[in-house]
């Protein structure tokens, strides 16, 4: 619209003239942190979950932290007298995370959910400590000394993930120990589906 040598235009398109942006912000997806301590389970671009382990007095806890857009949103605990029974570490707090979330519509818990089923694992450690394990039967010379260095190397490798021995240990004889280590060290060895 003119008048008189006047053009008329929006303040949009009047800011847009002069280089600046007037439209709806794009999207911009904020990472979390890469140096919050614990696990990073990245689901999306939005959503990041970040687990850690904790001691208890009778046992021990995995916790999980929601993320969206790096900004913390939710957690949730399940605790734990001696053992997990999971595909890796944190599946089960993972799973209730996302379950029981507040902030994530049904499509992302769906999308959380399958990713929490897929097995996140590092087949590599646990090859690892079960081959540094069986070295025991190499630089032991009798039964005790075999057993007390598999011991020693699971309790290394795993004893920040919740590795605890039962409380009678001492009092078993050297034999029952072998049997319960070198079957720990098989789960280890074992190699995922597809390897």
């Amino acid at each position: 619209m003119t008048k008189k040598g006047w053009r008329l235009e929006s303040a949009r398109h009047a800011l847009a003239s002069k280089g600046i942006e007037t439209a709806a912000p794009k999207q911009v997806y904020r990472q979390v942190n890469a140096g919050i301590e614990g696990t990073h389970f990245k689901i999306n671009d939005k959503i990041t979950a970040i687990a850690r382990y904790e001691k208890t007095r009778n046992g021990f806890r995995h916790i999980a932290d929601l993320y969206i857009n790096g900004v913390l949103k939710e957690s949730a605990k399940v605790t734990y007298i001696n053992r997990t029974w999971e595909s890796y570490n944190f599946q089960t707090v993972l799973q209730k995370l996302i379950r029981e979330s507040g902030v994530l519509s049904s499509d992302e818990k769906r999308l959380g959910l399958a990713y929490a089923d897929k097995d996140h694992s590092d087949n590599k450690t646990f090859n690892t400590i079960a081959m540094a394990a069986k070295m025991g039967d190499i630089f032991g010379q009798t039964l005790k000394e075999k057993n007390d260095w598999k011991a020693r190397m699971l309790k290394a490798g795993l004893g920040g993930s919740g590795l605890e021995m039962p409380e009678d240990w001492e009092s078993l004889d050297e034999e029952t120990k072998k049997a319960r280590l070198d079957a720990a060290i098989g789960v280890l060895g074992k190699k995922k589906e597809g390897d």
